[in-house]
C-alpha cells in the first residue's frame, strides 16, 4: 500500500487521538507537576504544525481539519478557563500570551511585580517542564529575540484562519469565522488574569466578534457570505503579524493562480501526466483547486471562484497592509484637515505621487490594472467584469489614493507629446473600466471612504477621461461611454466635499465646456429610434452631470483671449444659454410632433419632460452664479413673443429667486466694491496691533514671490495710512527672528523687501532733488572737470598727489553730507516712519537683551548705504 494512502487512511484516527489527548482530563497527565507551562509548549508547536500544514494546502479535507481545530480550541480554553482560578498557574497565562512580547522591547514597567519575579527565574536554558528530553522554552519567557512558539502558533492561527476566508467552500468560510470566536475567547481569559485590555492579545477583537456572529448565518449563500466577509475585512483597522502575514501568502497564491489562468490552456498538464493515482485524484478533489496541483481547470467553476475570493480578500484586506509598511517608514499619508464641510484646497498625495513600487500592496494593483483589460479567450469576460466590481466595490479606502494615483498615470499614457488621444480597443475599454470602478466607487459609500478620498486629486484623471471619450465619435457603444461618464461626473460633485482639487473652478468650467459638446450632438441626425433613444439618453446624462457642475460656479473666460474678462463672460454665458435655449426649443418641438402617438413615442415624451426639466434647472444655476454678466442676455426672454419662452424664463426667474441670488452684484461699482472688501480684509489689525492676514501671507508665501508680496502690502497698507504698523510688525519679526545684530537686514528676507521697496517708491523723488544739483556741478562745472578723487595708491597718475586727492574727496563729501542734512525736512514722511521704526525695534529692551552690543549705530553705515544704493540704481 503506498505511504501517501496509508496516511491517507490513517489521518482520522491521529486526529481524534490528538482531540482525545486534548480533553480536560488529558492535559492535566500530560506533566502533572507543571500542567499550564507543558500545556503552552506542547500545544502551541502541535497548532502551529497543524496550522502551517493547512496554510501550505498540504492537508487533505481541509474543511474537516478546520472543524477539528474548532474543537481544539474549545478544549484549550476549557483549560484555560480551569488554570484562571489558580494563582501560581495565572503567571503562565500571562507569560505566554501579552507578556512574550513585552521583554523584546526592554519595558517591563507593565508588568505586576509577580510577572517580573517570574521573568527573572526564567533564565536561558531554564527548563519549564520536568523529566527527560524536556525542550527549553527561553524564547517563550522572552530571554531571546526569537519568538516564542506559543506567539508563533497563535499567529500561524490568524493566518490560516483569514486564509479559510476566501475558499470557494462555504462551509470552509463559515467554520473559519466560527474559529474567531474561541480566539476571542481565550484572549477574555487571559486578558482577566492581570486585568490586561483584550486589544493587547486580540487588536482587531471586534471585528473578530463580528466575524463570529456572522458564522450563524448558515443559510447564506456564496455570493452574500463573501461580500460580508470582504465588508468585515475592511473594517479590521491594525496590522498585526496574522493579517500581513496572511496577505502576502495569499497574494503569492493569487499571482500564482493568476498566472495559471491567463496562460490556460497552456499550462494544463500534458496528457501522459494526466492519469492520476487514487491518492492524488483525492488530493485534487479534496485540496485548494488553485493552489493545491501547480494547475488549473476553468472547467471546474470553484477554481475561478476562489480565484475572485481571492482577489476580493486581497482588495479588502490590502488597506492594513498599506498601513503596516506606512507605521515602519515605507509611506505616510496625511489625513484631510478639518470637518467634512470645509473644502479641501489642496492635493495630499500618498507615498509620493503613486506608491512604492517596491511594494506587494502596488505591484498587486499594477497587476488589477493590466487585468482590467484581460482578453483571455474563455474567461476575459469574468476577471473583467469581477475586478471592475471588487475595486469599485470591494477595495479598502486607505488605497483609494494610491488607486487614483495609478489610474490618472496610466491613462495620461494615451495621449502622445502633442496631447493627441491614441486611440485604442484597448485603451477605450480601459477607460470604460475606470469609468465604472471610478462610478462604484463614489457612490458607495464604503466605511471610512471620505476620511481617504481626498487624499489624492482626481481632476487630471477626469479630464482626460473627458478628453479621450469625446474623439470616440457617435457609435452606439461610445454613446454608452459618453453616458455613463456623465453619470461618473454627477456623482462626483455628489461626493464634492469628500474630494479634493486643485483648481476646483478651473476645472469645473472646463468640464462644462467639455459636456455641453454632446447636448444635441446627434440626437436630431439619428434616424433609428433606438440609437435616438440612446442620444437622448446622453443629452439627459449631460444636462445632469452640467446642472451639478453649474451650482455656484462662476464662469471663467479661456485665459489670453484678448478680451476684457467681463465681455468674455458675457459671451460665454449667452453661448451656454443660447445652447440650453435651443435645447428646450428641441424639447417642444418634438413633443408636439408625438403628442398623437402612442406606444415607444409616449417613452420619448417622457424622456423630453425629464430633460426639458434638467436644462431649465441648468439655467437657473447659471444665471445664479453669474447674474451680473447673465442678467442683460436673459431679462429679454420676459418679453419674447413665444409664449413658452416667456414662461420658461419666468422658471427660471422664479428659481434663482427661490435660490436666494444676490443681485447686488449687478451694481456698477461691484468690482471696486469687491475690492475694497479684499482691501479691508488684508489690512485688518488686532486689538493688539498685530496683522493676522499680513503676517499669515508672510509665513506661507514663498521667497521666490516676496518682491511682489512687499510691493502689494506697502501699497495697500499705505492707502490705509496704516503702513507703520506693517514696518513695525515686519521689523519686529525680523529683529526676532536675527542671529546677531550684525545679520540685521541684510539677508533676503521680508522685511528688508519691504524696506527696499519703500526707498525705492518714496526716495526716488527726493533724491533726485537733492543729488542732482550736486552732481551736474561735478559733472558740468569747469572746477571740477580736472579735479582727481583718487584715494588708491596704486592707480595714481604720475602727475597726481595722494594727498590732494584725499583732501578733494573730503571737500565733496562734505558737500553731499551738508546737503543731505540741511534737506532734513524734505525727508519723505513714509521714510521718516521706516526710520524711526527701525530705530523703536533695535533700541527696544528685547532686542537690546537678545542682540547685546553698540545697538543702532552698528548697523548704520549698512542701512545709510542701502538707501543711497537701492534709490541711485532705481533711477
Amino acid at each position: 500500500m503506498p505511504a501517501m494512502l496509508r496516511a491517507l487512511l490513517l489521518m482520522p484516527a491521529i486526529f481524534h487521538a490528538l482531540l482525545v489527548l486534548h480533553q480536560l482530563e488529558s492535559i492535566d497527565l500530560w506533566n502533572p507537576d507543571a500542567p499550564v507551562e507543558t500545556f503552552w509548549e506542547i500545544s502551541s508547536q502541535m497548532l502551529f504544525y497543524i496550522c502551517k500544514k493547512l496554510t501550505s494546502h498540504q492537508m487533505l479535507s481541509s474543511t474537516e481539519i478546520l472543524k477539528w481545530l474548532r474543537e481544539i480550541l474549545i478544549c484549550r480554553n476549557k483549560f484555560l478557563l480551569k488554570n484562571k482560578a489558580d494563582r501560581s498557574s495565572c503567571h503562565f497565562l500571562f507569560l505566554y500570551g501579552l507578556g512574550c512580547d513585552i521583554p523584546s522591547s526592554g519595558n517591563t514597567s507593565q508588568m505586576s511585580m509577580d510577572h517580573e519575579e517570574l521573568l527573572r527565574t526564567c533564565t536561558p536554558g531554564a527548563s519549564l517542564r520536568k523529566g527527560k528530553g524536556n525542550s527549553s522554552m527561553d524564547s517563550a519567557a522572552g530571554c531571546s529575540g526569537t519568538p516564542p512558539i506559543c506567539r508563533q502558533a497563535q499567529t500561524k492561527l490568524e493566518v490560516a484562519l483569514y486564509m479559510f476566508l476566501w475558499s470557494p467552500d462555504t462551509e470552509a468560510v463559515l467554520v473559519a469565522m466560527s474559529c474567531f470566536r474561541h480566539l476571542c475567547e481565550e484572549a477574555d481569559i487571559r486578558c482577566g488574569v492581570d486585568e490586561v485590555s483584550v486589544h493587547n492579545f486580540l487588536p482587531n477583537y471586534n471585528t473578530f466578534m463580528e466575524f463570529a456572529s456572522v458564522s450563524n448565518m448558515m443559510s447564506t449563500g456564496r455570493t452574500a457570505l463573501q461580500k460580508r466577509v470582504m465588508a468585515l475585512l475592511r473594517r479590521i483597522e491594525h496590522p498585526t503579524a496574522g493579517n500581513t502575514e496572511a496577505w502576502e501568502d495569499t497574494h503569492a497564491k493569487w499571482e500564482q493562480a493568476t498566472k495559471l489562468i491567463l496562460n490556460y490552456p497552456k499550462a494544463k498538464m500534458e496528457d501522459g501526466q494526466a492519469a492520476e493515482s487514487l491518492h492524488k485524484t483525492i488530493v485534487k478533489r479534496r485540496m485548494s483547486h488553485v493552489s493545491g496541483g501547480g494547475s488549473i481547470d476553468l472547467s471546474d467553476t470553484d477554481s475561478l471562484q476562489e480565484w475572485i475570493n481571492m482577489t476580493g480578500f486581497l482588495c479588502a484586506l490590502g488597506g492594513v497592509c498599506l498601513q503596516q509598511r506606512s507605521n515602519s517608514g515605507l509611506a505616510t499619508y496625511s489625513p484631510p484637515m478639518g470637518p467634512v464641510s470645509e473644502r479641501k484646497g489642496s492635493m495630499i498625495s500618498v507615498m509620493s505621487s503613486e506608491g512604492n513600487a517596491d511594494t506587494p500592496v502596488s505591484k498587486f494593483m499594477d497587476r488589477l490594472l493590466s487585468l482590467m483589460v484581460c482578453n483571455h479567450e474563455k474567461v476575459g469576460l469574468q476577471i473583467r467584469t469581477n475586478v471592475k466590481d471588487l475595486v469599485g466595490l470591494e477595495l479598502s479606502p486607505a488605497l483609494y489614493p494610491m488607486l487614483f494615483n495609478k489610474l490618472k498615470n496610466t491613462i495620461s499614457k494615451f495621449f502622445d507629446s502633442q496631447g493627441q488621444v491614441l486611440l485604442t480597443d484597448t485603451n477605450t475599454q480601459f477607460v470604460e473600466q475606470t469609468i465604472a470602478i471610478m462610478k462604484n466607487l463614489l457612490d458607495n459609500h464604503t466605511e471610512g471612504s471620505s476620511e481617504h478620498l481626498g487624499q489624492a486629486s482626481i481632476e487630471t484623471m477626469m479630464l482626460n477621461l473627458v478628453r479621450y471619450v469625446r474623439v470616440l465619435g457617435n457609435m452606439v457603444h461610445a454613446i454608452q461611454i459618453k453616458t455613463k461618464l456623465c453619470q461618473l461626473v454627477e456623482v462626483m460633485m455628489a461626493r464634492r466635499d469628500d474630494l479634493s482639487f486643485c483648481q476646483e473652478m478651473k476645472f469645473r468650467n472646463k468640464m462644462v465646456e467639455y459636456l455641453t459638446d454632446w447636448v444635441m450632438g446627434t440626437s436630431n441626425q439619428a434616424a433609428d429610434d433606438d440609437v435616438k433613444c440612446l442620444t437622448r439618453d446622453l443629452d439627459q446624462a449631460s444636462m445632469e452631470a452640467v446642472v451639478s457642475l453649474l451650482a455656484g460656479l462662476p464662469l471663467q473666460p479661456e485665459e489670453g483671449d484678448g478680451v476684457e474678462l467681463m465681455e468674455a463672460k458675457s459671451q460665454l454665458f449667452l453661448k451656454y444659454f443660447t445652447l440650453f435655449m435651443n435645447l428646450l426649443n428641441d424639447c417642444s418641438e418634438v413633443e408636439d410632433e408625438n403628442a398623437q402617438t402612442g406606444g415607444r413615442k409616449r417613452g420619448m415624451s417622457r424622456r423630453l419632460a425629464s430633460l426639458r426639466h434638467c436644462t431649465v434647472l441648468a439655467m437657473s444655476n447659471l444665471l445664479n452664479a453669474n447674474v451680473d454678466s447673465g442678467l442683460m442676455h436673459s431679462i429679454g426672454l420676459g418679453y419674447h413673443k413665444d409664449l413658452q419662452t416667456r414662461a420658461t424664463f419666468m422658471e427660471v426667474l422664479t428659481k434663482i429667486l427661490q435660490q436666494g441670488t444676490e443681485f447686488d452684484t449687478l451694481a456698477e461699482t461691484v468690482l471696486a466694491d469687491r475690492f475694497e472688501r479684499l482691501v479691508e480684509l488684508v489690512t485688518m489689525m488686532g486689538d493688539q496691533g498685530e496683522l493676522p492676514i499680513a503676517m499669515a501671507l508672510a509665513n506661507v508665501v514663498p521667497c521666490s514671490q516676496w518682491d511682489e508680496l512687499a510691493r502689494v502690502l506697502v501699497t495697500l497698507f499705505d492707502s490705509r495710512h496704516l503702513l507703520y504698523q506693517l514696518l513695525w510688525n515686519m521689523f519686529s519679526k525680523e529683529v526676532e527672528l536675527a542671529d546677531s545684530m550684525q545679520t540685521l537686514f541684510r539677508g533676503n528676507s521680508l522685511a528688508s523687501k519691504i524696506m527696499t521697496f519703500c526707498f525705492k517708491v518714496y526716495g526716488a523723488t527726493y533724491l533726485q532733488k537733492l543729488l542732482d544739483p550736486l552732481l551736474r556741478i561735478v559733472i558740468t562745472s569747469s572746477d571740477w572737470q580736472h579735479v582727481s578723487f583718487e584715494v588708491d595708491p596704486t592707480r595714481l597718475e604720475q602727475s597726481e598727489s595722494l594727498e590732494d586727492n584725499q583732501r578733494n574727496l573730503l571737500q565733496m563729501t562734505d558737500k553731499f553730507f551738508q546737503a543731505i542734512i540741511s534737506s532734513s525736512s524734505e525727508f519723505p514722511p513714509q521714510l521718516r516712519s521706516v526710520c524711526h521704526c527701525l530705530y523703536q525695534n533695535l533700541d527696544f529692551p528685547p532686542a537690546a537683551s537678545r542682540h547685546p552690543g553698540p545697538g543702532l549705530p552698528s548697523s548704520s553705515p549698512s542701512f545709510v548705504w542701502k538707501v543711497v544704493r537701492e534709490d541711485v540704481q532705481s533711477n
